[in-house]
């Protein structure tokens, strides 16, 4: 069962490791920036100026790895920097799915550090992404139990996608007593250790954010536990 298993592993991975537009995860981070602080042109560029710049992102979005349309759209935004916090979020966004981790950084940069203002726990979340998205993932364990020990669980959304993170992380790197423990947290925190998988919003939206078509979330950290018990058994 063990090969069947990594398969679905491997795609629950990919859904998490991948930014998409359409997944919470993607919501909380980068894309929550752009959410948060976009904001309307100043009066230093015309209408006109607003226009081509929504004109020149559109067909570049398109075709995220054209580097002539994306040197476009650069140039045009360097001639009007108040237009730039509208989009560098939404530019880091496609860069990180273009697989360019280096210019997606430097996109990122003024996003976050706005954010850092509204929100601290949020920022290191995003910081953290851009980490897992370079395969930097030691560094963005280290990030995300920091987050886990520094932030209130108040804030249950982003506190259960970091737990998860934590887990996946742990995972990745091939720690299995981290990956077990991480686990046991995520769901006891989700309180689906008292069987309460499907009470409430919040498990709700973790079980619709990371399952696939062929298996639950549940039925994969089951799996998981399960590989990793049998793993360290046979040693």
């Amino acid at each position: 069962m063990e090969p069947e298993n990594e398969s679905l592993i491997d795609k629950i991975l990919q859904k998490f490791f991948t930014y998409r537009k359409e997944s919470i995860i993607g919501g909380i981070s980068l894309l929550a920036i752009g959410a948060l602080l976009i904001v309307a042109a100043s009066g230093k560029s015309s209408y006109q100026d607003f226009l081509q710049t929504e004109k020149l992102f559109a067909t570049w979005e398109e075709s995220p790895a054209d580097i002539q349309l994306f040197d476009q759209l650069s140039l045009f935004l360097k001639k009007h920097p108040d237009l730039i916090d509208k989009y560098e979020a939404k530019i880091s966004q496609k860069l990180i799915e273009a697989g360019r981790f280096e210019q997606a950084a430097l996109y990122a940069e003024s996003p976050i550090s706005r954010l850092e203002i509204i929100s601290l726990s949020h920022s290191c979340f995003a910081e953290t992404t851009l980490l897992i998205e370079a395969g930097r993932y030691q560094e963005a364990l280290e990030r995300a139990i920091r987050l886990k020990e520094n932030m209130s669980s108040e804030d249950s959304i982003l506190y259960a996608h970091n737990l998860f993170r934590i887990a996946t992380l742990q995972q990745r790197l091939q720690n299995d007593p981290g990956e077990i423990a991480a686990w046991n947290d995520f769901e006891e925190f989700l309180g689906w250790k008292e069987g309460k998988a499907t009470e409430n919003f919040l498990s709700q939206a973790m079980l619709q954010s990371y399952g696939a078509e062929e298996i639950s979330l549940l039925q994969y950290i089951a799996d998981r536990k399960m590989v990793v018990s049998s793993k360290q058994s046979i040693l």
